[in-house]
């Protein structure tokens, strides 16, 4: 992601923007003044557009800090969201802070740790079911509401086999 893009970079275009119009019209209400008022008006001026230069490049070391302490731990965040998105059930943020972030990163990894055992519990339940039907004598035989065929045990599948088989010869005996 760009640093203009993020919203460290939109803020720090605002607040360059506000400090250039207060600095703007600041100007234009006091160089009038000191004109007029002081004997040494080249020295004001300069002093004024260091006092710019300095403002500006406050703001500019405020968008950097503010980049690497809230642009950085969200990439982070959004590439983890991304691998769990993936199936990566096991990411785990390790954004260590005491703020707004660090409660998200938080919240995030007990989401991740919650949603693992979920996809584990359901293996273990899918695991479990199909084990139950291997083992059954019975044909068990699951369809869906268009009647297609979801699941079947083993003596279902011989069912099918004979079902088909019983449908194919009486065609060939016609014939």
């Amino acid at each position: 992601m760009s640093f203009w893009r993020s919203l460290v970079g939109k803020l720090w275009i605002t607040i360059i923007g506000l400090v250039a119009c207060v600095l703007l019209i600041l100007g234009l209400f006091l160089l009038p003044y000191i004109d007029t008022n002081f004997t040494n008006s080249a020295a004001i001026k300069k002093m004024f557009v260091i006092v710019c230069v300095i403002g500006f490049s406050l703001t500019t070391f405020f968008a950097l800090f503010l980049f690497t302490k809230i642009t950085q731990p969200m990439q982070q965040l959004i590439r983890a969201t991304d691998s769990i998105r993936k199936g990566k059930y096991d990411t785990r943020l390790s954004l260590r802070t005491s703020d707004e972030i660090g409660t998200l990163s938080v919240t995030f990894n007990h989401m991740a740790e919650e949603l693992e055992s979920t996809i584990r519990s359901l293996r273990h339940e899918k695991e479990h079911l199909s084990s139950v039907l291997r083992s059954m004598h019975d044909a068990v035989i699951t369809l869906d509401r268009s009647g297609a065929i979801i699941l079947t045990n083993p003596p279902g599948e011989k069912v099918l086999e004979l079902w088909v088989i019983c449908q194919i010869l009486p065609l060939r005996w016609r014939n």
